[in-house]
């Protein structure tokens, strides 16, 4: 009796391809975009950076989504591209002051990057910066 290819394992191992090429793809832009926010973190609880410097492209606006992931939406004239940080990162809520979560943005607008740690957890969280007093 010859053996026979398991038809239904094969069918589920070549439905499940795509997400799995998917996941070891990764996101570029999520993964420079965080790679960015690291840089000017660097070793401390607070930096400061134009918007403009999260990205390595140029881009008209960035829209902030205010879901639990952050979601990031750059509008530039070659369309949009959008992205979601990962876990450990993000978007100050609506009702903070200084918060850009459902609000858009311009390049030169500021963020305030501010490392939070509760729980043995680290976070980073977005925010508007302070406008410089005139």
């Amino acid at each position: 009796m010859p053996d026979r290819p398991a038809r239904p394992y094969r069918l589920a191992a070549l439905a499940a391809l795509p997400a799995l090429l998917a996941a070891c793809g990764g996101d570029p832009l999520r993964e420079e975009v965080q790679m960015r926010i690291q840089h000017a973190l660097q070793a401390r609880d607070r930096a400061e950076l134009p918007a403009a410097e999260l990205t390595g492209f140029a881009w008209r606006q960035l829209c902030f989504g205010e879901d639990a992931r952050p979601q990031l939406r750059f509008q530039g004239a070659g369309g949009e591209r959008r992205t979601a940080l990962d876990r450990g990162y993000f978007i100050a809520e609506a009702y903070v002051a200084g918060s850009p979560a459902g609000r858009c943005l311009g390049p030169e607008a500021r963020l305030q990057l501010r490392r939070r740690r509760a729980g043995g957890e680290t976070a980073i969280e977005l925010r508007l910066a302070a406008a410089p007093a005139q």
